[in-house]
């Protein structure tokens, strides 16, 4: 005789749901009225945002306890997940409550990154070489002469130039960044971790910020593409600077300190049209090498790398045989209508959620008849562009080693397939978004920007770009691009965020992205933040 659900223990009911997200947990639970009870109780909620965090962010930092919140206070962070990803899925998401618009002490503070889930803030000074915090979610404070202060934590000896970061690190009360410090010259001076603590003292509400890690760098080499692990960090480098120099890896052990050299055979990449970068992947360092006509990754293994397990770090390890043994190259057929093309960056993001890079391109088209009526200048480079974004997932998840597919705009024939033991990355296409990234050297006539105006969440699930879509320097038409990856359909969608029109965007020189709470916040040459919720 087969049992009613109503019969069935609870914990059976629910076990299928444990690999789905919140939105298909609240559905079955509205199939019936006895279901319904669920949504009075806290072991529903906290199941159902515990599986929904290992495949997206929730509206909150990622090692909150959620067995310490309130049924209130559940409810609120499922609301929250899902009014932002119903509100992200729209062609043209609506802002939710109105924006924050916070005056900082400061002008000019460039943003290094946003604690996920939160509202603080780490923020560079050029012009004072300081690190500070920023709480966002504190109320203003007038002191004297009547400027309103948000600064927590700081300030802490920097460097004029902040030239890389890498993908944050998120542990329970502090958030982590490997930087890469330079001189006004852009050379590079240091290796920094630095660290923010929250959540101390007896209110819960205090906070540190420190350097965790410092290691000046020898003067001479080229320095870029900083990475870091909790184990390790390092950079990318070029010994001398010339062009039959090949590629270096620099990597330190964070508890010893011990460095080791990994001296490689991979030629250094150059040209205006290329540009390259770092992402850890199984524990593996992974090299993206972006070029106009193919994309080459390198696959650098844990066993070279100075890692804990390791009971003696080489000094000098040998990667030699690259391009044959540890490359794999993707091929970017031509594509009709395409002039010229650019890669803009190669972008790196905490492998947890399986993207760990991200890479933004910029295709010139031929004009339509119409397009080659508009005079040529700043108006007619925007109509003629369009941007790409492609992201990087393993290719463990792939049915099938080799492929040709018509994905994105482009054909994409890998050479070198992966085996099983020898993971690669994959890169899946968006469709054309036009515009040209907004360039912020010449932003509102300030200072020229320390950041290109696109960037991508530590999820790596997303881009935000902010784009001049045309309209000249008279009338410049501004909008903010968000290029979405659904990771198990591998599928990307394009957007266009709404954006108040208190905000002038040719004055914005920075932003952020947090896709947990679904928020962007901008930096405008005024010395004001703005914050925008869609959640």
């Amino acid at each position: 005789m087969l049992a009613r659900a109503g019969e069935l223990p609870e914990e059976l009911l629910l076990a299928p749901l444990q690999y789905c997200e919140i939105e298909t947990w609240v559905s079955f639970a509205l199939t019936c009225k006895l279901f319904s009870r669920w949504f009075e109780d806290r072991i529903f909620w906290i199941s159902a945002l515990k599986s929904t965090r290992h495949l997206r962010p929730i509206a909150c930092p990622f090692h909150h306890d959620l067995s310490k919140c309130s049924l209130e206070e559940l409810q609120e962070i499922g609301r929250r997940t899902m009014r932002l990803e119903r509100n992200w899925s729209l062609p043209q998401p609506k802002m939710v409550g109105p924006v924050r618009s916070i005056p900082l002490d400061r002008q000019y503070l460039d943003a290094i990154f946003q604690v996920p889930g939160t509202q603080l803030y780490l923020m560079h000074s050029r012009s004072e070489e300081r690190l500070y915090c920023i709480d966002a979610s504190k109320k203003d404070s007038e002191e004297e002469g009547g400027q309103r202060s948000r600064l927590i934590a700081g300030p802490m000896l920097g460097a004029p130039r902040i030239l890389d970061v890498s993908p944050g690190q998120d542990d329970v009360g502090m958030y982590s960044m490997g930087l890469l410090l330079g001189d006004w010259d852009q050379t590079a001076t240091a290796i920094v971790i630095a660290s923010l603590e929250y959540g101390l003292g007896e209110g819960k509400d205090e906070v540190k910020l420190s350097y965790r890690f410092r290691h000046p760098l020898e003067v001479g080499p080229g320095y870029w593409a900083i990475f870091m692990t909790r184990e390790l960090v390092g950079v990318m480098v070029n010994p001398a600077r010339t062009p039959e120099d090949q590629l270096e890896i620099l990597a330190y052990n964070i508890a010893s300190r011990k460095q080791t050299v990994i001296q490689t055979d991979i030629a250094v990449p150059r040209g205006e049209t290329v540009r390259s970068g770092t992402s850890i992947y199984d524990d593996d360092l992974f090299f993206l090498v972006e070029c106009s006509s193919d994309s080459r990754l390198y696959r650098c293994p844990r066993s070279l790398l100075p890692t804990d397990d390791k009971l003696d770090h080489s000094k000098i390890q040998l990667f030699k045989d690259a391009d044959e043994q540890h490359c794999v190259r993707t091929l970017w057929g031509s594509q009709g209508g395409v002039v010229e093309s650019y890669t803009e960056g190669a972008l790196s993001a905490d492998p947890y959620y399986g993207v760990p890079a991200v890479s933004i391109h910029r295709h010139v088209l031929q004009l339509d008849e119409d397009e080659m009526a508009v005079e040529d200048g700043p108006a007619r480079e925007p109509m003629r562009s369009r941007m790409e974004v492609r992201f990087w997932t393993s290719s463990k998840e792939e049915p099938t080693k080799k492929f040709t597919t018509d994905e994105g705009p482009f054909q994409l024939e890998l050479e070198d397939s992966a085996t099983d033991d020898k993971a690669t990355l994959i890169p899946h296409s968006s469709s054309y978004v036009r515009g040209i990234v907004q360039d912020t050297a010449t932003v509102g006539g300030a200072a020229a920007g320390a950041w290109v105006l696109m960037l991508i969440p530590p999820s790596g699930r997303m881009a935000a770009m902010i784009l001049d879509v045309g309209g000249g320097e008279v009338s410049p038409n501004t909008i903010l691009s968000l290029v979405r990856f659904n990771k198990a359909s591998k599928e990307c969608t394009t957007h266009t965020l709404e954006l108040p029109d208190v905000i002038s965007m040719s004055d914005v020189y920075g932003l952020t992205i947090d896709d947990n709470c679904g928020q962007i916040s901008l930096l405008d040459t005024q010395g004001a933040m703005h914050i925008v919720s869609y959640a």
